[in-house]
């Protein structure tokens, strides 16, 4: 059985346990106490509180932190696993100790902070925290107010926040997942950042998300951009891994006029929109050299606007406590004024659902927004590699209420947040990243136990 309970740490020297009544069955003695990668002997005993009590011996063996906390137990067979212990990697930790990194503290005291409202211990490290023969990390918590070094056991599972892309190339992260993964088989989540031409080649087979999918190729002609301007008036060219609207170029094409027009954001941050006469002069003038490197070309959608301005809308997709997908978060995103993008560096706004659309649009706009998120998220899942538990949507709609998916990122970033009234879902998605961790963590208790009671 599992039960969430507060556990109390009693000041004892003796390695000594208390549990609730009913998370062991009554024909069954605990002999063992599993917290993480470490299983002890200890003397295990039940009482009527809904509390658990555990020594102050006890907790520290097991780097077990000495504060009131909020935690799972689980009885299978002879051992009580408590926590989950979920280790949040990242790439390194200097930003802990830098004044000028005060947004990085803050962004990972708020995760450890969802790990604990979740009932779960969470713990901070990188690849250097790690003795791989003690096996044992040397992590950090948070309790509230300050970060603190702890020696933890490995954990049961791992929440991969690695931060950039050319972070989750280092050699170093490579060989810490492959270790866990392989050797230690110890489950990673959320791991690496995703291409933008690899989901459409892993969606674009899948009958239920297919139909959310711009025509897409990856861009290597001049005849390509011809193709999808003569079929659609308008393309898109941008990164395969790109992130924050960078380099994205909007082009259509006037069949009155017979011009080419480009609206871009250049070097100065100034958005830009240019005529030409052919698609080369285009290309050659406003992309220039690596035009047909690490990019893709898209057909053009009709959005809906908000005053004139195009508009999508960012959605958040989680696994849940069950392993079950659901939406967590639906956001406007609005452009600036002749910008390529919605995004916010770039003049663009975010929005709630409520102040874009009247009440009589909203219930059917956030039915087609949650079916294509959900169609796209198990979609990715099973075509993917690795443990998926949180996708970042931009989503966008045509005039006919028809549903289109521009980007799937694996680590969303925060920005719609910064709306105040989007401020208070801000841990939303991170507590739901955590009881998905826990529903891993079982999963595994179970494998190696003998199954709950």
């Amino acid at each position: 059985m599992k039960q969430k309970a507060m556990m109390k740490i009693r000041q004892s020297k003796d390695l000594l346990l208390t549990i609730p009544f009913g998370i062991t069955t009554p024909d069954t003695t605990p002999k063992k106490l599993c917290f993480g990668g470490r299983t002890i002997d200890v003397a295990i005993t039940s009482h009527p509180s809904t509390e658990i009590i555990i020594s102050s011996a006890l907790a520290k063996e097991l780097g077990i932190p000495l504060y009131p906390y909020e935690i799972h137990v689980f009885g299978i067979g002879n051992t009580v696993y408590i926590g989950p212990l979920i280790g949040i990697f990242t790439t390194e930790l200097n930003f802990l100790h830098k004044r000028d990194e005060k947004r990085n503290r803050s962004y990972f005291a708020r995760i450890l902070l969802a790990a604990r409202k979740s009932g779960c211990i969470g713990y901070l490290f990188d690849s250097s925290c790690i003795d791989w023969e003690k096996k044992i990390v040397k992590g950090y918590s948070f309790d509230g107010k300050n970060f603190f070094p702890s020696t933890f056991p490995f954990p049961n599972v791992v929440y991969d926040r690695v931060q950039s892309r050319r972070d989750e190339e280092k050699q170093s992260l490579l060989e810490v997942k492959k270790r866990f993964q392989d050797e230690l088989t110890i489950p990673w989540y959320n791991p690496g950042f995703f291409n933008k031409l690899d989901v459409h080649h892993c969606l674009m087979d899948l009958e239920e998300a297919a139909s959310f999918l711009p025509e897409t190729y990856p861009l290597q002609s001049y005849s390509q951009i011809e193709y999808l301007l003569s079929k659609f008036g308008k393309a898109i060219i941008k990164p395969i891994n790109g992130s924050m609207g960078s380099n994205i170029f909007f082009l259509m094409y006037d069949r009155k006029s017979n011009h080419y027009y480009c609206r871009y954001r250049n070097s100065k941050g100034e958005n830009k929109l240019q005529r030409f006469t052919t698609i080369e002069a285009l290309v050659d003038n406003v992309i220039g050299l690596g035009a047909f490197q690490d990019k893709i070309v898209q057909q053009g959608i009709g959005l809906l606007t908000f005053e004139g301005r195009k508009l999508d809308f960012r959605v958040h997709t989680n696994k849940n406590q069950n392993g079950e997908w659901l939406v967590s978060i639906i956001a406007v995103k609005v452009a600036g004024n002749g910008s390529v993008t919605t995004h916010v560096h770039t003049g663009g706004e975010v929005k709630t659902l409520e102040e874009s659309f009247q009440l009589s649009e909203q219930e059917k706009i956030v039915s087609s927004l949650t079916d294509a998120a959900l169609a796209l998220s198990r979609g990715l899942e099973r075509s993917m590699q690795g443990v998926i538990a949180e996708i970042g949507f931009d989503l966008g709609m045509d005039k006919k209420g028809h549903v289109w998916m521009f980007e799937a990122n694996s680590k969303p970033g925060e920005i719609i947040f910064h709306h105040p009234k989007l401020a208070q879902q801000l841990n939303v998605p991170a507590e739901y990243c955590f009881d998905y961790g826990i529903f891993l963590s079982e999963k595994i208790f179970i494998r190696n136990g003998e199954g709950l009671s």
